[in-house]
């Protein structure tokens, strides 16, 4: 120091320089090769720690401008002795390449300190082995069935892929399918294999589903997988029918619809035997095409009164489907007959025909009504037709083989001592009833009465102009009316008088209804 006008003065100054002590955990960061940054993906995040072990306060400023490829969290920070800091690096590559950056950290404005960041964008590429399993078919598969498939998928990129299919699995599991495992991990060029079942509960209708893989927060479609469930599965109308109030030994008729609402065709036979013997079905078996239907017709036809005839839970057996069951109920009354009867009079073997009083028809569909007498000497055609909307009476036939006895004189009371009259062995009248049943189980019911008297001459007078002292042969025609043989008496009344002689067979026995 030099004074003016003045002495010189000498002054000796000495110092030590030496750098902050701040830690850097790592100077060059290769995040190696990394899938390609997709919005809402997950990046690629490293962590730098910075440490001061300095005796005094050291300031930091990362000289180095964000980049859509690449990021850094680090604003200027004062660092007090022993205090530590976080910096994110994050690393999100766009393009197919190879990056290479540096960040240059100032330390208390004097020092720069480079971190080295190197890393490399990449496809995700993590497909099936086999490319053409992409749209995959399970078919049509029968219920309850089990159908297993392995497929194998590969990791064709160069980056660990850690791959996550759960959420479609899950969703997937409401169409009876399985994939495991639902999480697994490949490494570059690593192959891993899927186990697939279809098991399939019940009738699905073709469907179509993607087989999602989340990787790095990025989800991409692995496979898509389609199929149907096809099964048998017929449907009644009811499962229970009541015929309400039917009469005895008539008949009603319910109809119902069997349909198949399944995909297959199928063989389906009740248990017929079971509804017997107030009850049946027809038809009783057969085979029904899918989406096809038939229609059975239930049979009440109960023989005695009784107020519950019922038959439950009856199976109606399916080839490849549980059975169905059907109960069937109904009260079976007795008829009264109508107030008026249906009287006939005739010689004996001599038909007489009369009908009942019309019968209506009140339905648009026709009745087939079946009447039944219960005596031999009527008879009732087999079947009654009678058109929708109109009326007809049952055509009644009285053909007697015998006589009755209503002519003869009432048996008088035998007198004090004597024994009483043997009965005649000839009915005073015949008596039966026709019973006609109508579909809806009603039936009408009317009482018979016939009278029949001696019979008529059979055929015409026969006079024939014969020769005189000459023989003459005439044949006379014996119809016999039952079912079985009869030998008939040849009687002459009256005896021939004088020179004229008349002769002949004293029986002839005639084969049944010649």
């Amino acid at each position: 120091l030099k004074v003016i006008n003045g002495p010189k003065f000498n002054f000796n100054v000495s110092a030590r320089g030496r750098r902050p002590q701040l830690n850097f955990s790592f100077m060059k960061m290769d995040f190696g090769p990394c899938f390609l940054y997709r919005q809402g993906a997950a990046p690629t995040i490293a962590v730098l720690r910075l440490t001061n072990e300095d005796t005094q306060d050291i300031s930091y400023d990362a000289q180095f401008g964000n980049k859509p490829y690449l990021e850094i969290d680090a604003p200027p920070t004062n660092l007090s002795p022993g205090q530590s800091v976080e910096i994110k690096i994050t690393f999100m590559p766009r393009d197919l390449k190879e990056y290479s950056e540096v960040i240059p950290f100032q330390i208390n404005g004097l020092i720069t300190v480079n971190v080295d960041v190197t890393g490399s964008g990449h496809e995700c590429d993590v497909t099936l082995a086999n490319p053409g399993q992409f749209n995959y078919s399970l078919g049509a598969v029968k219920v309850g069935a089990v159908i297993e498939r392995r497929i194998k998928v590969k990791n064709n990129s160069p980056v660990m892929a850690d791959c996550n299919i759960a959420a479609s699995v899950a969703r997937l599991a409401g169409l009876d399918i399985n994939i495991r495992p639902t999480e697994f991990v490949l490494r570059p060029r690593e192959t891993t294999e899927l186990e697939l079942v279809y098991s399939p509960q019940g009738r699905m209708l073709p469907f179509t589903e993607d087989v999602k893989v989340k990787i790095a927060g990025m989800e991409k479609t692995l496979m898509i997988v389609n199929g149907s469930a096809v099964g048998v599965e017929l449907k009644l109308e009811t499962d229970m029918l009541f015929f309400g109030a039917v009469v005895a030994n008539s008949r009603a008729v319910r109809k119902v619809q069997l349909e198949n609402v399944g995909d297959i065709g199928t063989k389906w036979r009740w248990a017929a035997e079971a509804f017997m013997p107030d009850f049946s079905v027809d038809p009783a078996e057969g085979f029904l095409n899918p989406h096809d239907e038939v229609t059975l017709e239930f049979t009440f036809q109960p023989e005695h009164v009784d107020d519950d005839c019922r038959r439950d839970n009856i199976p109606l057996y399916i080839d490849g489907a549980d059975p169905l069951l059907m109960t069937t109920t109904g009260i079976c009354v007795s008829q009264q007959p109508q107030e008026e009867s249906i009287a006939f009079n005739t010689p004996v073997r001599k038909a007489q025909t009369q009908e009942t009083p019309p019968i209506t028809n009140p339905t648009d569909q026709p009745w087939r009504l079946v009447p039944v007498v219960d005596n031999k000497y009527w008879s009732v055609p087999e079947i009654l037709e009678i058109p929708p909307g109109q009326s007809m009476g049952c055509t009644l036939t009285y053909t007697p083989h015998a006589m009755t006895s209503h002519t003869d004189p009432e048996p008088q009371e035998p007198a004090e001592g004597q024994e009483l009259a043997p009965p005649s062995s000839r009915p005073r009248q015949h008596t039966g009833s026709v019973f006609i049943p109508r579909p809806d189980g009603t039936a009408v019911l009317y009482n018979l009465t016939g009278t029949a008297g001696p019979p008529e001459q059979e055929g015409e007078a026969i006079e024939r102009d014969v020769q005189c002292k000459a023989s003459h042969m005439e044949p006379l025609p014996v119809r016999n009316w039952l079912n079985r043989p009869q030998r008939f008496i040849v009687k002459l009344e009256p005896e021939p008088e004088g020179t004229t002689s008349v002769k002949g067979a004293t029986y002839i026995d005639v084969p049944a209804n010649a």
